[in-house]
């Protein structure tokens, strides 16, 4: 009779697809289900992992097989920093030729991996429990958790919560074959999302121990587990592409902002691309700090009640569970440890924090969102919390318990539910910029193969604003992205190489490329240097120039005022700290304290008022050290004529009154500009060296 109960969930596989396949309607609505549609893929990071899928797919197969170098150019870059669900990437692009150019598998992810987390929780609770009608209805508290539907609204990759409920499915189990499934759901994680990775790396390590603890003489297995599976892993992210950028890296500022409140199992304040909401009806929003929305893990008034059981289970005379009370206590310790951080807080109140050493906070970098890491505890609570309901209670007691608390869940979550109905929570607010611009980008997609920005920057608000042009035109190559990680030295490096082909006018770099940015003054030293050998094109609040004709030119861009170089006004100061529209050219960075040097070069162009014009003109700099403690050394050229900068509040100008209509370009070369990394103060390859705050030019 067991053997057949137990083979119900395989004969009722059927009845969980379709179970799956209506949540999952649910969740999307008919349209975002379409395969061909990726209208919802739009907001947030949802664009990157579609925009990143079809860049991968659209070049051919290179090594390392994730490798993805036309999403990001020379800055480094696979198809797991996209979070594009590499697995699913490499399947869909073995049959890139078959598949509609418009073609979207991330709603057959949400579909899979609803399944698998109904498989999944129902396989451990029949394991602990061999009843099938009490598994089959504990399965649902598991689809149902905020913690899951949360990150099925914003991050897809990261849904993958059966990756967490495999592990603990493994360990719950009698099978032999536990050592080659744990070594397969951990490189099966790395082909999903490295923070799951991670978790089970913790996870395992911990049940390596809670064996020796056991049994020391099991040692000998244990070691041969390590060192079949562990190669076995960094071979699958070698092929992945994770090692295509540096390990620092893979570092990211955010460990200790990103965490877990203290108060987040109780804390109902949810959030997607619609905006903040109450998860519950029953219970307020509660405060947080920082980016604590990272540790989001409310449980609901019926996860309440599971989190009462699994406390109680420690004092109550229950039989075993798949691990003991003081390795669930381990578990729990180190998991909420890592997840809160070395900042603790309950609600907006710190209770502490903790000066870490710089290599601790390097190593904890790689889980710079810590507040995930509560993930594993979470559904601890909430397979204890049943497994106690069943143990304790008997007969229909323990059917009426369970329904009961899976109906208050329900209604608690209700208000949350709403927010996640018929795609909700992709919804995408588009002030519809790219009306009437079609045929521009069209034109430009069939002349242009590569979209560059004139300064790389991860994360770039351009990115945000060509999000429609990359899912609906056919460029090539592009380092106008949104990566998880990056090279950061890369960035630097070629940022000042392309400087410098800018300074030499060089024209092979426009070659079926288009270089843009929002910055004006960018584009007027462009203009400054190439004139009317290149075209200048301004759509959607963004500037494109291109050496290629693509359309008629519109108002804007036919009047020359916009590369017009702006007079200085003499004997009065020009504020880099509060003025916008600054004559400033390559070579800095905008920053609160005025402009900061960026790389070994930087200018200033501008023309002189020919009111009162005199040769006795003096040039009068306020600049200050980048750094406090050291200096910043700098050679000030004026029209490739070296100056004398004995006394920055007195440069004599030698100005030539009769050409006082020409342009004037005042350079900056710095001798020893360095970097926060060469400081090994952060991880910012960008070399700097002062900051200029005001210029004046005094007669």
């Amino acid at each position: 009779m067991k053997k057949v109960k137990n083979n119900n969930i395989y004969i009722n596989h059927i009845a969980l697809i379709i179970i799956s396949f209506l949540a999952g309607l649910y969740l999307l609505g008919f349209d975002n289900l379409n395969f061909l549609n990726k209208n919802w893929l739009y907001s947030g990071d949802l664009s990157q992992y579609q925009i990143g899928w079809e860049f991968f797919r659209n070049d051919s197969w290179r090594f390392p097989l994730g490798f993805n170098p036309n999403y990001g150019l020379e800055f480094g870059t696979s198809i797991a920093y996209s979070d594009s669900i590499p697995l699913f990437a490499f399947i869909f692009k073995l049959f890139k030729n078959f598949l509609p150019e418009n073609f979207q598998y991330f709603s057959l992810w949400i579909v899979l991996i609803i399944y698998l987390q109904l498989l999944f929780s129902y396989l451990i609770i029949f394991n602990l429990t061999k009843n099938f009608y009490f598994s089959s209805i504990s399965m649902f508290f598991f689809i149902l958790a905020p913690v899951f539907l949360n990150r099925s609204g914003i991050h897809l990759s990261l849904a993958g919560h059966w990756i967490i409920l495999f592990s603990f499915y493994i360990e719950s189990s009698n099978s032999k074959l536990k050592p080659m499934l744990r070594g397969f759901n951990l490189i099966l994680s790395s082909l999903i999302f490295f923070y799951f990775t991670m978790m089970l790396i913790i996870l395992n390590s911990l049940t390596y121990l809670f064996l020796l603890i056991k049994k020391k003489s099991l040692y000998k297995n244990i070691f041969k587990e390590i060192i079949l599976i562990y190669p076995l892993l960094f071979l699958t992210m070698y092929i992945v592409g994770y090692f295509t950028i540096r390990p620092e890296d893979g570092l990211g500022g955010g460990y200790g902002y990103y965490n877990l409140n203290l108060n987040s199992f109780f804390n109902p304040n949810g959030f997607n691309f619609s905006g903040s909401f109450n998860w519950s009806v029953l219970m307020p929003k509660l405060p947080f700090n920082n980016g604590e929305y990272e540790g989001f893990s409310y449980l609901g008034i019926g996860g309440f009640f599971l989190l009462f059981f699994a406390i109680l289970s420690f004092f109550k005379n229950i039989r075993e569970f798949f691990i003991s009370r003081k390795e669930i206590l381990l578990i729990f310790f180190v998991f909420l440890a890592l997840s809160i951080s070395q900042n603790i807080n309950f609600g907006e109140i710190n209770i502490l924090s903790i000066d870490l050493n710089n290599y601790i906070l390097g190593v904890l970098s790689t889980i710079r969102s810590s507040g995930r890491l509560i993930w594993p505890v979470y559904y601890l609570i909430l397979i204890l919390g049943i497994f106690f309901i069943f143990n304790y209670f008997s007969g229909k007691k323990r059917f009426i318990i369970l329904i009961s608390l899976l109906f208050i869940q329900l209604i608690d979550l209700s208000s949350g539910l709403k927010q996640y109905y018929k795609g909700n929570q992709y919804n995408y607010i588009s002030e519809n910029v790219f009306k009437n611009e079609d045929n521009f980008w069209n034109n430009l997609s069939f002349k242009i193969t590569t979209l560059r920005s004139i300064k790389f920057r991860n994360q770039s608000d351009l990115y945000y604003d060509l999000r429609n042009v990359f899912l609906n035109y056919n460029f090539k190559k592009t380092d106008i992205v949104y990566l998880a990680r990056y090279n950061r030295k890369n960035t630097a490096l070629n940022n000042y190489k392309l400087i410098e082909s800018f300074l030499n006018k060089e024209m092979d770099i426009f070659k079926e490329t288009a270089f843009l940015t929002k910055d004006l003054n960018l584009v007027r030293n462009i203009h400054f240097l190439y004139g009317e050998n290149l075209f200048y094109y301004f759509r959607n609040n963004i500037w494109v120039i291109t050496s290629q004709y693509i359309v008629k030119p519109n108002n804007i861009e036919s009047i020359k005022d916009n590369f017009e170089i702006k007079n200085i006004v003499l004997n009065k100061k020009i504020n880099f700290i509060n003025s916008k529209n600054l004559n400033y050219g390559f070579g800095w960075e905008k920053q609160s304290r005025g402009l900061a040097s960026d790389g070994n070069y930087s200018s200033i162009i501008f023309k002189i008022d020919n009111k009162n014009c005199s040769e006795n003109f003096y040039l009068k700099l306020n600049v200050e050290n980048y750094y406090n403690d050291i200096k910043g050394d700098f050679n000030l050229y004026l029209n490739n004529k070296i100056l004398s900068k004995k006394n920055l509040n007195r440069i004599p100008l030698k100005i030539n009154c009769d050409n006082i209509q020409n342009y004037y370009i005042l350079e900056f070369k710095y001798q020893g500009p360095i970097s926060l990394r060469e400081l090994n103060r952060g991880l910012n390859h960008s070399k700097r060296s002062i900051i200029l705050k005001e210029i004046e030019i005094i007669s």
